[in-house]
């Protein structure tokens, strides 16, 4: 069993060095502990296991809650919150998924927010600012 706990140390390890040459993965305790630094793009994945933030995310996101400053393509699976700062393509799964700019694709949670939608939120709260919607419930298309 150590044996085994060993060469998991060592893997993580040398993904870890790997990724904060080449940003193409980003292991976060919560921000700004984590590797890379919050102002990395990252082009592959994401592990948040409190919180993680980067620029901008082209992959997967897996997490208590994150936030992408810039935009986010790919699937962002977080329990708690999904965060981005701009643009949105792909799916936001969480408790409350926001996106301060063009969504495009799918919000799935509780609460969904975003300021131009071109997909669909299915969640209990729906908001899209660019309609002037406060609350929308249970499902919402744009296009």
């Amino acid at each position: 069993m150590k044996k085994i706990l060993f060469a998991l140390a060592i893997a993580l390890a040398a993904v870890s060095l790997r990724a904060d040459a080449d940003g193409y993965f980003m292991l976060s305790v919560f921000s700004p502990g984590q590797l890379p630094t919050p102002t990395s793009s990252i082009y592959g994945g994401r592990l948040s296991l409190i919180y993680g933030e980067c620029h901008e995310l082209y992959g997967l996101d897996l997490g208590v809650a994150g936030y992408v400053r810039e935009r986010m393509c790919g699937a962002q699976l977080g329990a708690i919150w999904n965060g981005i700062g701009t643009d949105v393509a792909g799916v936001q799964i969480g408790l409350v998924n926001t996106a301060e700019g063009d969504a495009a694709g799918l919000q799935l949670g509780l609460v969904n927010v975003a300021d131009h939608l071109y997909g669909c939120q299915l969640g209990l709260v729906n908001v899209v600012t660019d309609r002037d919607w406060t609350f929308w419930p249970f499902i919402n298309i744009g296009w």
